[in-house]
């Protein structure tokens, strides 16, 4: 659940680079959305778990969120929690847009899930 949880937040930037010891792994991704799509309790703590991390960022991440998005702040981390948990249970991303959003970059995938396409 680890993995999954991080990649429900916005990481800080890293340089761009070949795969590290702390990335995303299909198989893990697919393992641990399996696990958040059949137990509503897990699914529920890692949701309670990103909308905490959102709202511990600073007024300007979640504004920047808000706008990136195309919803009120006040909405931006509901919405943001709700978009990627949906993308990875519906499989529209993977480890590598994981991995991408971990070093600040975002995928066609990633830009689609967010922006509720």
């Amino acid at each position: 659940m680890i993995a999954f949880s991080a990649l429900v937040l916005i990481a800080g930037c890293q340089d761009e680079g070949s795969r590290r010891p702390n990335d995303f792994t299909q198989s893990n991704i697919n393992r641990e959305t399996r696990i958040v799509k059949n137990d509503p309790a897990t699914r529920a703590m890692v949701m309670n778990d990103c909308r905490a991390n959102v709202r511990r960022g600073s007024a300007k991440d979640r504004q920047n969120i808000a706008v990136f998005m195309k919803v009120p702040v006040a909405e931006a981390a509901e919405t943001f929690c709700s978009r990627i948990v949906g993308g990875l249970e519906s499989g529209r991303l993977t480890a590598a847009d994981g991995n991408a959003l971990k070093r600040g970059r975002i995928t066609p995938a990633a830009l689609a899930v967010l922006q509720g396409e």
